[in-house]
């Protein structure tokens, strides 16, 4: 029997790699049997498109609350079109395309990671293991609001791998092709844009700091302006720059999101942090050889872009697990040999490998257990729909659930999109009008009504009172408030099912 190269074994690894890690993806999805956690928002903005037959909207209908269409709308395309040209249900592309476009992101990084190590298949496959089985690889790109993310991720991957061929090579087929893939990702996710801008910008300066190298930017930024102008000339044009100066205020910059990246918390790997110790590895490996390029690519988004430089940081984490793989840890296995060429046609080597694919296999599928919990319940989405059939179209909610940060609260944010009543405690969708004065303080501090009494509530404006998680089959529940608008006159339940209370707001004489 024909041994296998070296080359072919690293391929089989990234095969392995992409099969085990669309599982992953998919699997959470499959068990919840609906979007996880967030995506209200999108939804409507899908729908919206729909109906204003792929011409943007000024507004989007979700929350009533005249927030602009400001989103990058590229995502919104893809699903419009998914939905008119073959009738798929907007719910289930929410479900369904966020995990295949996680999926296509591990291809994605492999390609980046090849072009990083200059054409080494083991080092790239052995990255792309690490990217496929890191939780924040996917955890919040499978999710219903995963849908511009994992776009943005895909196209982020591939203008970064373009911009290294570009800032080595500097062929003019590079400029045009990470100019377009640019403006691709700024037309899929406002984040994943700032990511790609800092991180081309630490390339240009690890790889091509001359006077070439900033022409080559120049032209690649012209490229990327072109690329995306349909989108935000029409932003300019109906709204002005105001959404877009709010959404550049609101990147949650904070003494935490630095901690978050020295002390090695965002990979969120279940069991024994493996990985991220491989990573740990690699950076003092690098630091003693004066190689700085992948520690400060780690730490740059955390400086740049806290909010979500967790999912970015990734990518440079997932580099330097591989970088301790072959330089430290395989050659032990071979009694001290130098590195080789082939190291990877070994079977000792081989084993390790295996053995690594398989604790990160398992420990992401203990997480993924855990993430398959985290969505609208059935129950809540029954009273929902109950709000919208029955309830005055003009009527204003305060959806209260137990989950403090509003970036996880399942119920507010569908809310808008089932019920088409306006939340009055949604944080979605804000970051476009707010600006600086986008905080989640509000929202959190709004949720502490639960422990209180129906006097908490007395200073906001609204008309009923929506309550999940309780245990109303039972006549029981964890919350003060529950108890309390039970007894005031000043409410009445009009709806209740085994997870869901609803309180109408009288109007007193």
């Amino acid at each position: 029997m024909k041994r296998l190269s070296e080359t072919e074994i690293a391929k089989l690894i990234v095969l392995l790699a992409v099969l085990f890690g669309g599982w992953l993806r998919l699997m959470p999805v499959l068990q919840a049997g609906f979007p996880i956690n967030d995506g209200g928002m999108f939804y409507t903005m899908i729908e919206d498109l729909a109906a204003n037959h792929f011409i943007l909207p000024k507004f989007t209908s979700y929350n009533l609350v005249n927030i602009p269409y400001a989103y990058p709308p590229l995502a919104f395309y893809v699903g419009a079109a998914l939905k008119v040209l073959f009738g798929i249900e907007t719910l289930q592309i929410l479900m369904f395309l966020p995990a295949a476009l996680s999926t296509l992101s591990i291809w994605a990084f492999f390609e980046m990671a090849r072009q990083f190590f200059s054409d080494s298949w083991p080092k790239a496959a052995l990255a792309t293991m690490a990217f496929a089985f890191l939780p924040r690889s996917y955890s919040w790109f499978v999710m219903g609001g995963g849908l511009t993310r994992s776009l943005g991720q895909v196209f982020l991957l591939l203008m970064l791998a373009a911009s290294l061929r570009l800032y080595r090579r500097g062929q003019r087929r590079d400029i045009w092709l990470t100019g377009l893939l640019g403006g691709l990702v700024v037309l899929s996710h406002p984040e994943a844009s700032i990511h790609g801008i800092t991180a081309a910008a630490l390339f240009w300066f690890f790889l091509a700091r001359n006077r070439q190298g900033v022409i080559n930017s120049l032209k690649v930024a012209a490229i990327v302006g072109l690329v995306s102008a349909p989108w935000w000339a029409t932003i300019l044009l109906q709204h002005g720059p105001a959404p877009l100066l709010s959404a550049l205020q609101t990147g949650g910059h904070s003494f935490y999101s630095f901690f978050e990246s020295v002390a090695f918390i965002f990979a969120e790997e279940k069991l024994a942090s493996v990985i991220t110790v491989l990573g740990m590895v690699g950076i003092l490996y690098q630091l003693t050889r004066g190689n700085f390029f992948l520690s400060a690519w780690l730490g740059l988004h955390f400086v740049t872009q806290p909010r979500s430089a967790k999912a970015a940081a990734i990518y440079p984490l997932a580099l330097l697990s591989a970088v301790a793989l072959q330089e430290i840890i395989l050659p032990v296995l071979e009694k001290g040999a130098k590195v080789s060429s082939a190291w990877l046609t070994r079977r000792p080597a081989q084993m390790a490998v295996l053995a690594l694919m398989i604790y990160a296999l398992l420990s992401a599928t203990v997480y993924d257990l855990e993430l398959s919990n985290n969505h609208l319940s059935p129950a809540g989405y029954v009273a929902m729909l109950w709000v919208r059939e029955t309830t005055p179209t003009a009527s204003q909610f305060l959806v209260l659930e137990s989950e403090v940060d509003p970036a996880l609260q399942k119920s507010a944010e569908w809310f808008p999109a089932l019920a088409k009543r306006q939340s009055k405690l949604t944080l979605q969708g804000q970051e476009w009008v707010l600006g600086n004065r986008f905080s989640i303080n509000f929202y959190a501090e709004t949720q502490q009504c639960l422990y209180q009494e129906a006097g908490c509530l007395q200073k906001l404006t609204f008309d009923y009172v929506y309550l999940e998680n309780q245990q109303i089959e039972q006549q029981s529940s964890p919350y003060p408030l529950f108890y309390s608008l039970q007894r005031s006159a000043e409410y009445q339940m009009v709806y209740k099912n085994e997870k869901v209370s609803i309180f109408q707001r009288k109007l007193l004489p």
